[in-house]
């Protein structure tokens, strides 16, 4: 006897194995069934892909590994009467050579009629990548479109992983790589551990089959503060390593060595004319006598004067842009911006160098020959025995400090023929601190004082440019939310900001506070709440989402306050120590009674700036007991 979700699960396995036999066959009620099944189970999808079959077959062609890909998957409708597109990507390394679409209810999309165009990221101001597009009409719940893609890479480097999900769930996905023995594939699994992929290697001829298959995949999420995908979904990364040719090896990305090769081959293809900029390096560094101060003024004048844009064009996405066409265009990507901060320096006498860097949004290092390991380049300068690390496309850094994006990652630096691989250091999360020190008395029922609010590290750089690049009446809104959010009960005054131009040491914003709704009285009892800032009230995760918490830095959260007493005031009560440590976070706050003061402080730590999946039922439990201690109020007798 099968019952509840024993019994859901039988029914659904046997309608999908009859829809998959025999798909022109399943008529009313077994459809019927299988549609209501799938609308229950993914509530939040217009259809689900019960079957997807992706193959890559690897072909040596005029001494270049190429790799073509056929798609063909069937889409069930889960809805009436709704429009989905079915989208596909290439760039300037890949074409597409048909792409349709067909209906159970005679539907058709042929591949005449895609719309095809070029796709501009958010994120990037000019890129490569194209789309080609079918609208198609879910006409009713339970019909079937078939899709087929045939989409060739001419470069191999530029397929670099293929993932299992899909904006859609899915039922069943194959993914069939064809391999030539003549063609070194190596295929790095990542991810796998909590799925069940089933594998299989067999030989073919003159080719190596690997087939890899997984079921019941849940839709790729989009969710805030999402994690890379590559932290968390299982994918393949691809790497063709060399090919044979007349009995020799030839290699294509076997090693570090190759990638390096490969990348310096690019900025081999770069001309330098100093004579651009000479004049402008010249006027700046009057009056520089230090290597810090004229290090510093170069790297501060790139920040302040080439706009940021970020590329992806073909080999572009590779190559940097000569320094004196990005000193001129006053604009650059990150290699522009780096490789104009190296010829600058240089110009001024020091050992100035490319360096590629993952951010860590990249899962890989360097131990992955991969064009997916890195996707930054800054300006490192060896002098002295020490290394400057130069990133000119983060506003308002001062020299010495680097962003917690590229903190602890591997390096990749040029030297000639060779290159050098180091780790950028971590930084001291005492320096990414955000501390708020409050002194506060009561008078007519409010609570009044000052309030000083310090910010350094990335925390202080990107509160600069958020303010520089805001208009005056968004200016002052920035702040106020920075102090008090937007809480109504709270009104700051005569705010005075440090100096914003000024990126070495900390920035302050000074003010005075009034509390409107922090005393409550009682009997001659007041009840007391000290904590303006509240971080993380009632911040519970759902337990079933699958990316981790990414808050993109380390968070390092400091709550100071001193609250006056008066003669005659007597403590009834102060609220319990909360002490909460994980390895992945912390929280501590705690009341003490001195002299004429209630000294409150709150600190809250994550210092890797990531919550785990793994970690969100603790999470949730230590958010739960912060909350609840956000309740408790101290308790005078007056």
């Amino acid at each position: 006897m099968y019952t509840g979700r024993n019994a859901y699960l039988l029914v659904e396995k046997k309608l999908f194995f009859f829809l998959w036999l025999f798909p022109s066959a399943l008529f009313g009620q077994q459809l019927n069934e299988l549609v209501s099944l799938y609308q229950h189970k993914f509530k939040e999808s217009e259809a689900v892909i019960i079957n997807s079959e992706s193959e890559y077959e690897f072909d040596l062609v005029e001494n270049k590994v190429t790799i073509k890909e056929d798609k063909s998957q069937k889409l069930l409708s889960l809805r009436y009467n709704t429009f989905i597109n079915e989208v596909e990507f290439y760039d300037s390394n890949s074409d597409i050579e048909e792409f349709s679409c067909e209906s159970s209810l005679n539907q058709k999309s042929v591949n005449s009629d895609r719309v095809c165009g070029n796709y501009t990221n958010s994120e990037y101001f000019f890129d490569d990548n194209k789309f080609c597009s079918h609208k198609l009409k879910l006409q009713e719940a339970g019909e079937i479109w078939k899709t087929h893609l045939s989409k060739v890479y001419n470069d191999s480097k530029y397929l670099t992983s293929v993932y299992f999900h899909d904006r859609y769930p899915i039922i069943n996905k194959r993914i069939i790589l064809k391999i030539p023995l003549d063609i070194e594939v190596d295929i790095r699994e990542f991810n796998f551990e909590k799925f069940v992929v089933k594998k299989y290697v067999t030989p073919e001829g003159r080719f190596r089959i690997v087939e890899y298959s997984i079921s019941n995949l849940s839709a790729m999420e989009n969710v805030r503060l999402g994690r890379s995908i590559q932290f968390i979904y299982p994918h393949l990364l691809i790497l063709v390593k060399s090919y044979q040719s007349e009995g020799e090896k030839v290699n294509i990305l076997s090693s570090l060595n190759d990638l390096y090769g490969w990348y310096r081959s690019l900025t081999r293809q770069l001309s330098v004319q100093p004579e651009v900029f000479a004049p402008l390096v010249n006027s700046i560094l009057k009056g520089k006598m230090t290597d810090d101060e004229r290090i510093g003024t170069i790297f501060y004048w790139v920040q302040d004067n080439i706009r940021y844009i970020a590329f992806e064009n073909g080999l572009a996405g590779f190559k940097p842009d000569e320094a004196h066409s990005v000193f001129q265009k006053k604009y650059g990507d990150c290699k522009g911006m780096a490789n104009l901060t190296k010829e600058m320096l240089r110009y001024a006498g020091y050992d100035a160098r490319l360096s590629w860097i993952g951010t860590k949004r990249i899962k890989y290092d360097y131990s992955i020959p991969s064009l997916a390991v890195d996707n930054h380049m800054i300006c490192t300068v060896l002098l002295d025995g020490k290394k400057y690390f130069l990133d000119a496309t983060e506003k308002y850094l001062p020299l010495g400090i680097v962003a917690d994006r590229i903190q602890g990652r591997q390096i990749l630096i040029e030297d000639g023929e060779n290159y050098i691989l180091e780790k950028i250091p971590e930084g001291s999360k005492e320096n990414e601190m955000e501390l708020r020190q409050v002194r506060l008395s009561m008078e007519s029922g409010m609570l009044v004082g000052s309030y000083k609010y310090i910010l350094q590290g990335e925390k202080k750089r990107n509160f600069l440019f958020g303010y520089h690049f805001s208009s005056g009446s968004t200016k002052d809104k920035l702040v106020k939310n920075c102090l008090i959010d937007e809480n109504k009960n709270m009104r700051v005054n005569n705010i005075q900001l440090s100096d914003l131009n000024q990126r070495v040491g900390v920035f302050e914003i000074n003010t005075e506070l009034e509390c409107m709704a922090a005393i409550s009285s009682f009997n001659n009892e007041l009840y007391i709440d000290i904590d303006i800032s509240k971080d993380f009230k009632n911040w519970i995760v759902d337990e079933n989402r699958e990316s981790d918490i990414d808050f993109g830095e380390m968070i390092y959260k400091v709550l100071e306050v001193e609250l006056e007493l008066k003669d005659g005031d007597s403590v009834l009560f102060l609220p319990e120590q909360l002490k909460i440590e994980h390895e992945e976070f912390s929280v501590h706050a705690f009341y003490v009674k001195e002299p004429n003061r209630i000294l409150y402080k709150k600190r809250i730590v994550i210092e890797n700036g990531v919550i785990s999946k793994d970690s969100f039922i603790q999470w949730n439990e230590a958010i739960r007991k912060l909350t609840q201690h956000y309740g408790s109020q101290i308790i005078l007798k007056r």
